[in-house]
């Protein structure tokens, strides 16, 4: 566990539960541990975790425990925090689950300038490790907020399969999204010349991310050793964000989309949110088809005076952004931040589409033979057990064609989309959404 900032301790093998107060004692000396947990992650690790604690001579405070599962709202984040603060000084906390619980004990720690450790329930999402916590603040804008990773993670390959199956899914599809967002960072690479790939970042995720989503059919299927390079990857995606200190090497139009969907209010039939990592999986499809359809058609000299034309002032930009989200002052106030921060205007504006034209051919090579790693998402994803198509998010290809324009405003990080934005052919392709 050399060279990684945050992260320390790595144990994912059996026994992970028996051996944690060994860990937390090495790592936290003095501090009294408090677990953290919702009904089910209780269930499936919290008893045994706590019992652990108590064979080894470290009684721990009492648990907290959540009435329901939370959500990644900014309540759950207080609630967490005021628990920890409820439970003294010394108290560090553990949390005992994947995605939510981990993300409400790192922000929560940090708030109170304290480490925490997590011991994961289930191979869900690629936050186990990573820099940044995503919490959604009462307004409904979703947005990562900075928190150091856990100092442990911990995990048990038996216990992570047998959570239930849309969970290892959701971690799929959110692995299998490193593909797009891979795309996205070598095109913001070259375009803007302020994102360079980190090399240690880019291997720790790229190297064997072919290996990590070969066998979707074994994921669907609770295999404990697929599962277990599941969150193989998971966690190494988390460490790669540690060594960049971004979300970069792990996040791009993808997320942007789960993040649209999550904003915008996306349940599924039966009422429910879809996971975080289904909604990367139908992100998945969409970026990969939209980058397609981009570099499908040159873009050259002759081009430059009509997209120079297309692309709107800022003040035309404004209103457009602010229709986007009419019942929302502070959502309009943030995307409008956003897209502030990488609006072009003039000299720059005309410089800007004049390298792009003359760089169409290596940024094309550069963003699709990264997607020719996984050539067809869609079919890895399905079975997998993930959302491959608009309808099994009970959404249109039509719908997500009107919210396309949003999913380019809400972050300012650089994407395909941005250069679909400035040549002026984002409406364009967005005839590659799948129906």
């Amino acid at each position: 566990m050399e060279g990684f900032p945050d992260t320390k301790s790595i144990d994912a093998a059996a026994g992970a539960a028996e051996r944690m107060p060994g860990v937390f004692r090495a790592l936290f000396p003095g501090a009294r541990p408090l677990l953290v947990a919702d009904p089910a992650t209780w269930r499936a690790a919290g008893e045994r975790l706590e019992a652990a604690f108590r064979a080894a001579g470290a009684a721990p405070c009492p648990p907290f425990v959540f009435a329901a599962a939370p959500s990644e709202r900014s309540r759950f984040v207080e609630e967490t925090r005021l628990a920890l603060e409820a439970a003294g000084a010394g108290a560090v906390a553990v949390a005992v689950g994947s995605g939510t619980i981990n993300d409400l004990c790192k922000r929560a720690s940090f708030e109170l300038g304290r480490p925490y450790a997590c011991f994961a329930t289930a191979a869900s999402v690629d936050g186990f490790a990573s820099f940044g916590a995503p919490i959604t603040d009462e307004a409904g804008f979703k947005i990562t907020r900075e928190c150091p990773a856990p100092r442990a993670v911990s995990a048990e390959p038996e216990i992570l399969a047998a959570a239930p199956a849309f969970l290892a899914s959701s971690g799929y599809g959110d692995l299998l999204g490193k593909v797009a967002a891979g795309a996205d960072w070598l095109v913001a690479e070259l375009v803007t010349g302020r994102d360079p790939v980190d090399r240690r970042a880019w291997e720790l995720v790229q190297g064997p991310l072919e290996r990590w989503v070969a066998a979707p059919e074994k994921i669907a299927a609770g295999d404990p050793a697929a599962v277990a390079a599941l969150f193989e990857g998971l966690v190494a995606s988390g460490l790669a964000m540690q060594v960049a200190r971004s979300s970069r090497p792990a996040s791009g139009t993808e997320h942007h989309f789960s993040h649209t969907w999550e904003m915008s209010g996306l349940r599924l039939a039966d009422g429910s949110e879809p996971t975080h990592g289904h909604k990367v999986a139908l992100g998945t499809v969409c970026s990969a088809a939209l980058t397609r359809a981009l570099f499908a058609r040159d873009f050259g000299p002759a081009d430059v005076p009509a997209a120079l034309a297309a692309y709107p002032s800022w003040a035309e930009r404004e209103a457009r952004v602010r229709a986007e989200a009419p019942d929302s002052p502070r959502m309009q106030e943030a995307m409008l931040a956003e897209c502030r921060a990488k609006h072009l205007g003039g000299d720059a504006l005309r410089a800007r589409l004049e390298f792009l034209a003359a760089h169409w051919g290596e940024l094309r090579e550069r963003a699709l033979s990264q997607l020719e790693r996984v050539p067809d998402p869609a079919a890895r994803l399905a079975a997998a057990g993930c959302p491959a198509r608009p309808a099994d998010l009970a959404t249109t290809g039509a719908a997500i064609r009107r919210l396309l324009p949003r999913v380019q405003m809400i972050r300012r990080r650089y994407t395909a989309l941005d250069v679909a934005f400035e040549t002026g052919r984002l409406g364009e392709i967005a005839a590659a959404i799948p129906e």
